[in-house]
């Protein structure tokens, strides 16, 4: 049951750690660099494998909007609700997501759950 900081009382390194504790290990081969480099981000604690591959990807793309979702989505475990907005709000807001999509579906529905609307829209 993952929960938001504040709604546990864990600090966001803490609640970090218990997903990070609960995620089954990766095994096999990933042939999407986007969800090969969330595992690594969050099996490391550190989301520089979602920063290299973000950098990489072509703009508009389906990578780049699952490398901002995983990367919002992990700056939130990690208690950062300022990243975790910026991210989120600009995969919600991205060409892919509006394509029809399920995980653009998803980031647009996570921006609106949160109450992050994006003013672009």
């Amino acid at each position: 049951d993952a929960r938001a900081e504040g709604e546990s009382g864990a600090s966001g390194a803490e609640a970090a750690a218990a997903a990070r504790a609960r995620a089954p290990a990766f095994r096999g081969r990933e042939r999407r660099a986007p969800l090969r480099a969330a595992w690594a981000s969050v099996e490391a604690g550190d989301s520089t494998p979602l920063r290299e591959v973000l950098a990489k990807v072509r703009p508009g793309s389906g990578d780049e909007m699952y490398c901002l979702l995983y990367s919002g989505l992990l700056a939130e475990a990690e208690g950062d609700g300022d990243a975790a907005r910026d991210f989120v709000v600009r995969a919600a807001s991205s060409p892919y997501a509006r394509s029809g999509d399920y995980m653009g579906a998803l980031a647009i529905n996570h921006a609106r759950l949160r109450g992050w609307a994006d003013d672009r829209e």
